[in-house]
């Protein structure tokens, strides 16, 4: 009833269906104080697991986050029918905080928001008597990760409005430490300030992250400030005030590299590396760049080094570095393909086809179309001819 699941591990086999099915079957004639026993005992147990692979998702070494991703793959069907037992009983959910972590760092926000409308839908029903305390601190973190998931998918009014009830509810709190209030209010008012920035509302924005700056600062979480300057540097930059982005992405890195957290830096220095590319600072920009995807490659964070590479292109182009930014840019092109981003990949194929018509590299086409299991041909006439 048993057979291997990874011929790479031996170690680890999967169990055949019919073996579940006969448990469940041979579960179905005990009583039933015996079949609750081995449910809690159930329950108790992935409780325990998902904290390990939680911890392992947010260790600072790669390898140690790769182990907590694949273990919640291998688990992810027993974590769940363990989280759904947390929710019916109206316990901890610790569960849910460690699949949300493993679907961000697999960046399927898809499900993400499934199963974080799921679980906030089955909060709903809980009685008003446990809304306050350490369950009700739960109740407004799923919220939380529900409207960072309506964030993730563009849906700004379902996101604000989430985040609004957040701090109303963590206002409601008792028995809840002070700081840990105060650090929930500071976190959605960065998100705030993240909705209002992608609505362009960018003085609002400004305005939100001051104030989550503000209490990251009075409870001394230096940490948090780091998060919190990087975006203000990103409002100052989509402002073209350039020297202050600067300023504050520094800030921002400073902080990461004090607290050694190695691959919360890699976003900073390529937004350094932008900042530097704007300001036609073309090899320092280049510095920045390679720094970030030294560190995205380290972390196994393919998705995010494809805008890196697309940048370093942008940048050996201006050099006149042909050669080397067709190189950056076919990397780009096969990252969000392989990871079939719609959005990268149409900015991807018109700065392939601009290139294109700059340079007449016909090797360039060639490469293209074996990327997309296509002719040169049938290339030129579908892609390469698209306009900007």
């Amino acid at each position: 009833m048993l057979s291997l699941i990874n011929e790479d591990i031996p170690q680890l086999l999967q169990i055949q269906p019919v073996f579940p099915f006969f448990l469940k079957a041979k579960l179905a004639e005990s009583d039933a104080a015996t079949r609750e026993a081995l449910r809690e005992g159930f329950k108790n147990h992935y409780i325990g697991l998902a904290r390990d692979y939680n911890r392992y998702m947010g260790s600072k070494e790669p390898q140690e986050r790769q182990i907590g991703i694949f273990f919640c793959r291998l688990e992810y069907e027993n974590l769940y029918n363990a989280l759904q037992i947390c929710l019916e009983k109206q316990e901890t959910i610790d569960i849910f905080f460690c699949l949300d972590k493993y679907f961000e760092l697999i960046n399927d926000i898809p499900s993400n928001l499934k199963l974080s409308e799921f679980v906030c839908k089955a909060q709903v029903g809980y009685p008003p008597e446990i809304r306050t305390d350490r369950i009700g601190l739960h109740i407004v973190m799923a919220l939380d990760r529900l409207a960072m998931a309506y964030l993730q998918t563009q849906n700004y009014p379902q996101a604000k409005e989430s985040y609004l009830r957040v701090i109303e509810l963590s206002q409601q709190l008792q028995g809840v430490e002070t700081t840990q209030i105060k650090s929930s209010l500071a976190s959605t008012y960065h998100q705030l300030g993240r909705v209002a920035q992608e609505l362009r509302q960018y003085d609002q924005a400004r305005d939100y992250y001051q104030q989550a700056l503000e209490i990251f600062i009075e409870f001394g979480d230096r940490y948090s400030c780091a998060r919190t300057y990087h975006q203000l540097g990103r409002v100052a930059e989509q402002l073209r005030q350039y020297d202050q982005g600067r300023d504050y992405y520094q800030q921002a890195l400073e902080i990461f590299i004090e607290f050694g957290h190695r691959y919360s830096s890699a976003s900073t220095y390529h937004q350094l590396g932008y900042v530097a590319q704007e300001l036609r600072q073309y090899d320092q920009a280049r510095d920045y760049y390679q720094q970030a995807l030294e560190i995205f490659i380290e972390f196994g964070d393919r998705y995010s080094s494809a805008s890196t590479y697309y940048q370093l292109g942008k940048v050996a182009e201006e050099l006149g570095e042909l050669e080397e930014a067709k190189a950056n840019y076919l990397q780009d092109l096969v990252i969000t393909t392989e990871f079939n981003d719609e959005h990268g990949l149409g900015i991807s194929l018109r700065n392939l086809a601009r290139f294109y018509q700059t340079t007449q590299d016909e090797d360039l086409l060639r490469e293209v179309a074996k990327i997309f299991g296509t002719t040169v041909e049938e290339l030129k006439e579908g892609i390469i001819n698209t306009e900007e």
